[in-house]
C-alpha cells in the first residue's frame, strides 16, 4: 500500500476548484460548467478518506470513535458558526416569508442533511432562484457527512475479506449508484443531483483508486506518469469549458472530469506541468482555507442579492467575495485549527457542545 502523505498539488487543486465554484455561484458565465468542480471534490474526498482508513487499519491504529471525532472536529465547528452568523444576518435582510425557508434549510444543514432538504424543496440545483439561498451549497456537506458515517464501518471488512472481493462490492455499489443517477437524470428527476444514492459512486471511484494506486503505479513506467497527470488536468478543464447546464448530469459526461481527477490523483508527479501550476503558492493557500471559503462564499453572495435589490454589479460581487475570503482566513485560524487540537478543546466539552447545538428530529419535522 502506498504511504499516505500530504500533497501540495492536491491542496492547490482544492484551491482551483473552490475558485471555480465561487465564480459559478457569483454568476460568472465562464467556464460554463464550473459546477463539475463539486464532482471532483467528492472524488478527492473519497480518495483521501480511503487512504486514511487503509493507513489506520493496516497500521493497527484505527478507532471508529477517533475517526468520527477527527471528521467532526475538522468540519462541524466552522459549519455551525457559518450557519449561525448567516441566519442572524439574513434576519435583518430577508423578508419574513423567505426567511422562514432559510431557517428551515439552516436546521437541515445543522443536521447534516441539507442535501435531503434541497432534494425535496425547490426546482433543483439549476433553478433560477436557488442562488438566493445562502445555505444551498451545504448539500455537498450533507453528502460528505453521510459518506463519512457509513464508509468506515464498511472498511472494517477490508482486513477480514480478500481485497478483490471487497473491491468487487465497492465496484458493484458504484455502478448501481451511477445507474440510479443516470436514469434518474434522464427522467428529469432533479433530486438525483443531491442524494447520496446517486452520488456515492463518485466517492467510491476515489476509494477504489486509493486501494489500488500502488499496483497501478507499479504497472506504469515513471516516465509516463507526468503526462498522465497533465492529461488529467486537461480533461477536467475541457469538460468545464465545453459542457453547460443543459448537459445530462450526473451522467456519462460526469465521468470525464472524474477520470481526469483520478489521473491527477494517481500519477501526480513533481516533474509534471500540472504539479508546478497547482503548487503555485496562492493556490495552495486557497486550498488550505478552501473549506471555510466554501462555507462562507455563498452566504455572502446570496445575502448580497437580497440586500442589493437592483442587482449585484461586478464590483459589488468582487467586494463580497473579498469579504468572504477575509472571513474565511479568520475562520480557518480561529475555528478550524484550534478545534482540531484535542489539547485546546478536549473531547468531552467538544461533544457536549455539538449535541447541545444540534437540531432535534422534532425541529426538522416541524420545518
Amino acid at each position: 500500500m502506498q504511504s499516505f502523505h500530504h500533497r501540495q498539488d492536491v491542496e492547490g487543486l482544492r484551491g482551483v476548484l473552490v475558485v471555480l465554484v465561487i465564480l459559478y455561484h457569483a454568476g460568472v458565465q465562464y467556464p460554463r460548467a464550473a459546477f463539475f468542480s463539486v464532482d471532483i471534490f467528492l472524488l478527492v474526498s473519497g480518495y483521501l478518506m480511503a487512504a486514511i482508513l487503509q493507513r489506520d487499519l493496516f497500521g493497527g491504529a484505527f478507532s471508529l470513535r477517533a475517526f468520527y471525532e477527527r471528521r467532526a472536529r475538522r468540519l462541524l465547528p466552522a459549519m455551525y458558526l457559518a450557519v449561525l452568523l448567516g441566519i442572524i444576518a439574513a434576519y435583518f435582510i430577508v423578508p419574513p416569508a423567505d426567511y422562514q425557508v432559510m431557517a428551515e434549510s439552516s436546521l437541515w444543514s445543522l443536521a447534516l442533511s441539507a442535501n435531503a432538504y434541497f432534494a425535496g424543496h425547490g426546482g433543483g440545483y439549476f433553478s433560477p432562484n436557488i442562488g438566493m439561498q445562502p445555505f444551498m451549497h451545504f448539500w455537498t456537506l450533507g453528502l460528505e457527512f453521510q459518506y463519512y458515517l457509513l464508509m468506515p464501518i464498511f472498511f472494517l471488512l477490508l482486513p477480514i475479506i480478500k481485497k478483490r472481493y471487497f473491491s468487487v462490492v465497492i465496484g458493484v455499489l458504484a455502478l448501481a449508484s451511477f445507474l440510479v443517477a443516470y436514469f434518474g437524470a434522464s427522467q428529469g428527476e432533479k433530486s438525483v443531483y443531491f442524494l447520496l444514492s446517486s452520488r456515492v459512486w463518485e466517492f467510491l471511484l476515489g476509494s477504489l483508486l486509493a486501494i489500488y494506486q500502488h499496483r497501478i503505479l507499479f504497472a506504469v513506467a515513471e516516465k509516463y506518469r507526468r503526462w498522465l497527470a497533465d492529461a488529467g488536468v486537461l480533461l477536467m478543464m475541457l469538460v468545464m469549458v465545453l459542457a453547460d447546464e443543459h448537459t445530462l448530469h450526473p451522467g456519462p459526461v460526469t465521468l470525464i472530469p472524474l477520470v481526469g481527477g483520478l489521473l491527477l490523483l494517481c500519477f501526480g508527479s513533481e516533474r509534471s506541468i500540472s504539479y508546478r501550476l497547482l503548487t503555485f503558492r496562492p493556490l495552495v493557500l486557497l486550498g488550505a482555507i478552501s473549506y471555510s471559503l466554501y462555507l462562507w462564499h455563498q452566504i455572502f453572495i446570496a445575502l448580497g442579492r437580497w440586500y442589493f435589490v437592483d442587482g449585484v454589479s461586478a464590483v459589488i460581487a468582487a467586494a463580497l467575495i473579498v469579504a468572504a475570503v477575509g472571513l474565511s482566513v479568520i475562520s480557518y485560524r480561529l475555528v478550524e485549527v484550534p478545534f482540531r487540537n484535542k489539547a485546546a478543546v478536549p473531547s468531552r466539552p467538544f461533544w457536549a457542545c455539538l449535541l447541545y447545538t444540534s437540531p432535534s428530529p422534532r425541529d426538522l419535522s416541524t420545518s
